[in-house]
């Protein structure tokens, strides 16, 4: 299977206007009926956003570009996952956002999903919820900040 590198970048104030919707043609991971979602940012959540589902439903995941947070993150996307995005190079910069859980208020609790991300082509706002090719890096249940209070490297 072939595959396309890609570093993820830091990028602020992403889409925040209604009129902007993410297409996700396949849905997330066990939702394929959600989606078209909005992303929400503010001031006071820092890095953190909300991936809004658009609907009835409107299912909400905090979300992270992991990029300022996780050194050293690559994705490695299939052929397939990148001709579906539209993505031909890493010069396409895509949004890359990766689904937090938080398992309690205590912050070193909170873990970051870094083997299934959601990649989204910027020009066209369609995305797409992916396994990496290279998920054996990563864990889906990433530590976000470690006991001390820092951001854990992933491990390898």
């Amino acid at each position: 299977m072939a595959t396309m590198s890609l570093e993820p970048e830091i990028h602020s104030a992403p889409y925040s206007d209604e009129d902007r919707r993410i297409r996700l043609p396949a849905g997330m991971i066990g939702l394929p009926d959600v989606t078209e979602f909005q992303l929400w940012r503010s001031e006071a959540s820092g890095p953190i956003m909300w991936l809004r589902g658009v609907g009835p439903e409107r299912l909400s995941f905090p979300v992270v570009e992991p990029g300022p947070l996780v050194s050293d993150y690559t994705l490695e996307l299939s052929d397939s996952d990148a001709e579906f995005l539209g993505i031909k190079s890493a010069a396409d910069k895509p949004l890359v956002l990766t689904v937090l859980t938080v398992k309690s208020l205590n912050p070193q609790k909170v873990t970051v999903n870094l083997v299934g991300p959601v990649v989204v082509n910027r020009q066209t706002l369609i995305g797409k919820q992916v396994v990496l090719a290279n998920y054996e890096r990563y864990s889906v249940e990433h530590p976000l900040i470690d006991e001390t209070g820092k951001s854990p490297p992933p491990p390898c």
